[in-house]
């Protein structure tokens, strides 16, 4: 097994189910709930690695973060944005809010070597491999949706 998926396997048995923050806060939606622009986003990674195989699909993971004005930015107005919708929607998604208590975050840097939010990657369904990834907000919904095609064209690395 190559080292990178032996570090995702670890990743995932050690990170509990996402679940919301007590008195409230903005946790991501469910499986299977609508999130933004009404899509249903998976809330824990390891269900939206099963939606993307199951369906052949390409596997978004956003992660996020609460009081983060760039975040809230990109779950308010570039995410549900009608141009990034029909670039989503042959995808499957993930959206993770990185918690106070530190959920998620493990996953962030272990898995993708990122520390700061928001943060993006397309990932392949069946190797797990990176086919884009886009570190901070993006500017505009046109540029979000020109990473998200860009990540969709690229070809993926051997394994």
């Amino acid at each position: 097994m190559r080292p990178g998926l032996l570090l995702l396997a670890a990743a995932l048995l050690a990170a509990p189910a996402c679940a919301p923050e007590e008195g409230g806060g903005s946790a991501a939606p469910a499986a299977g709930e609508p999130g933004p622009g009404g899509q249903a986003w998976h809330r824990d990674f390891a269900s939206g690695i099963e939606a993307a195989r199951s369906s052949d699909r390409l596997l978004l993971v956003v992660f996020t973060e609460a009081h983060c004005q760039p975040c809230e930015r990109l779950r308010a107005e570039i995410l549900p944005h009608p141009e990034i919708t029909r670039e989503t929607e042959r995808m499957a998604r993930v959206l993770l809010e990185i918690r106070e208590d530190g959920l998620n975050r493990g996953l962030l840097s272990a898995r993708f070597g990122a520390e700061t939010v928001p943060f993006s990657a397309v990932l392949d369904p069946d190797t797990l491999e990176e086919r884009g990834r886009l570190d901070g907000a993006p500017g505009s919904p046109q540029e979000y949706a020109a990473f998200l095609r860009a990540a969709r064209r690229a070809p993926v690395s051997g394994s």
